[in-house]
């Protein structure tokens, strides 16, 4: 197989807990803050995405 067909795959969850830190050390959260916050976006959106493609079920409001 040639370099140019090889396929990468990247888990975006600590990729997106990096640039939501970097994000929100900028804009003046401490270290520790940033990354919580960059933990829990991530978190949220892999369980939105695991509940649009039907692996886990919606968790009915209260």
């Amino acid at each position: 197989m040639s370099s140019s067909h090889r396929k990468i795959m990247i888990n975006r969850a600590p990729v997106l807990t990096l640039w939501t830190a970097v994000v929100a050390e900028r804009l003046g959260l401490d270290r520790d803050e940033a990354l919580t916050l960059g933990k829990a976006l991530s978190g949220l959106t892999a369980q939105a995405k695991g509940v649009r493609l039907g692996i886990y079920e919606p968790t009915p409001e209260t």
